[in-house]
């Protein structure tokens, strides 16, 4: 049975390329943004020397995987620039690929096309930011500033996001003003047409996602802050908190604390507040970050909210010996006071994900005397 659904989806596989072959065609040439005249190029230069190119295709079009490719696309030719393209090498750093590498290249655009009636922005960045909460404030919303900088805004009727389904994704866009209707997801919207496509290089320009050699641009940073900030509240949020990670008893978990209840323990002794922050609305993340004096917890997306702490704030980062010194280098940007208790991983699940680690509680009660002190 399994070999005959095997085929089944081969077979569809081959018949659907066909298909979308002969209804679209495939790009073959590589086009270069100078040397079209439907291809404006606006360069966007950030404070800290960061420079952006915008770029506004007229009568373009965008085809995503969603995961690892994006295409823009101008007369059947694949537009280098805005097209990026993401791979994975040997040692799990991701980098952006040679468009030649670009996968629309072999298999065409295999999906239907939906023309939009109007100019479209595109916040797409890969698939880090279908999900993932770190991303969507990193990679996908900084795109917005660099779109702000350009004096194109009010040209967008409509803005390309990676998901619509996240309640950090929907509340975010709320805060910032994008009205849902003006909001295309990329689960439904992966090949359009456009009067106009608009789409930016990535936020991080130097950025390969190798974590050990990563530093955030401090304008995004600031621009984080900024929007954010504002929303701070008048409520009361704890003091010392450990950051739970969710999930962590589901068999497909790729990276926790083995003896999680025992660090718990220790830190309750300390009088620090369990928090899962799955539980809490964006701007209850924000706040608790902003309020807090101590915040300990594994390596993770929800430590991106030490962009809104106070510069007082005291941190303990568990995370594994593999890498990565994301936090720590944020907290470096931010001069914010960093601690680690850093292991060896007592298993390794998937290696891109650090694997599962024990903390000694002896270390962690000497260490939290230290911070607390």
């Amino acid at each position: 049975m399994k070999k005959i659904k095997f085929y089944i989806k081969q077979l569809y596989k081959i018949f659907s390329q066909y298909f979308f072959f002969f209804l679209y065609g495939k790009p073959r040439e590589i086009l270069y943004p100078s040397e079209e005249k439907n291809i404006k190029l606006f360069k966007v230069k950030k404070n800290d020397n960061q420079t952006y190119d915008v770029y506004e295709i007229k009568n373009g079009i965008l085809y995503t995987t969603r995961v690892e490719d994006v295409a823009l696309i101008l007369n059947k030719k694949l537009i280098s620039g805005p097209s990026f393209q993401l791979r994975k090498t040997e040692n799990i750093t991701v980098k952006f690929e040679d468009i030649s590498k670009n996968i629309i290249l072999k298999i065409g655009t295999p999906n239907f096309q939906k023309k939009i009636d109007g100019n479209v922005f595109s916040l797409l960045t890969g698939g880090g930011g279908n999900k993932n909460y770190f991303h969507w404030l990193f990679d996908v919303l900084p795109r917005l500033s660099i779109l702000e900088d350009c004096e194109q805004f009010d040209k967008v009727d409509f803005f390309l996001v990676p998901s619509y389904k996240e309640k950090h994704q929907i509340q975010t866009l709320d805060i910032l003003n994008i009205p849902k209707d003006k909001i295309l997801d990329s689960r439904y919207f992966k090949h359009i047409k456009a009067n106009n496509i608009i789409a930016t290089n990535h936020p991080h320009t130097k950025r390969e996602y190798d974590q050990d050699k990563w530093h955030l641009p401090i304008w995004i940073i600031e621009w984080l802050r900024k929007n954010f900030l504002k929303h701070i509240n008048e409520k009361e949020y704890p003091k010392k908190i450990y950051i739970k990670r969710n999930g962590l008893n589901e068999k497909n978990i790729m990276r926790s604390i083995v003896n999680e209840e025992e660090v718990i323990t220790c830190l309750k002794k300390f009088e620090f507040e369990i928090i899962d922050l799955n539980d809490l609305n964006f701007l209850d993340q924000v706040n608790l970050f902003n309020k807090a004096k101590c915040i300990v917890g594994l390596h993770g997306a929800g430590f991106s909210n030490l962009v809104f702490s106070n510069k007082n704030i005291k941190i303990l980062e568990f995370r594994s010996k593999n890498k990565t010194k994301t936090f720590e280098s944020i907290c470096s940007s931010m001069k914010i006071n960093y601690n680690s208790i850093i292991q060896s991983p007592t298993n390794m699940p998937a290696i891109d994900q650090q694997g599962h680690i024990n903390i000694s509680v002896a270390e962690l009660e000497n260490k939290i005397k230290e911070i607390l002190n």
